[in-house]
């Protein structure tokens, strides 16, 4: 499975599959492990302790404000494939229903009549023929 970039992004909208989100979760969890280490790293580096904490802890602020965005929006995508709305993402900051729902996510099959799109071109296809019928009716 070859990971896309266009799934990385700050859309909320279209559906993910399984493996991709799977695939694009554990790159972010990755992520989040090397900003740890180097947060670990950044005090043993420096003479300062307190100073050094101080800019330990900003880059962790900073890596995990990073990340937040594409997690949440491969989140939401994830639950658009479910047919679910993309405010069900709030439920995995419940802490014991957290782990259920990752593993709802990770593990359960989409819907295939899922109301939320699929793919983009299919998106852009259905717009252009609404407003192909829109110019048929302004022209009667």
């Amino acid at each position: 499975m070859k990971l896309k970039p266009s799934y990385v992004s700050f859309s909320f909208e279209w559906t993910i599959k399984r493996m991709e989100y799977f695939l694009w979760s554990l790159y972010i969890t990755l992520l989040m492990i090397i900003g740890a280490a180097i947060s670990a790293v950044i005090p043993m580096l420096m003479w300062n302790s307190e100073v050094s904490i101080w800019i330990s802890s900003i880059f962790m602020i900073l890596v995990y404000i990073a990340l937040i965005v594409p997690w949440l929006s491969l989140s939401v995508r994830r639950f658009h494939d479910l047919n679910k709305s993309g405010w069900w993402v709030l439920s995995l900051f419940v802490p014991i229903v957290s782990f259920f729902m990752a593993l709802y996510l990770l593990f359960w099959a989409g819907d295939p009549n899922s109301q939320y799109k699929t793919d983009k071109k299919e998106w852009e296809a259905e717009e252009k023929k609404e407003e192909v019928k829109e110019e048929k009716k302004a022209d009667y």
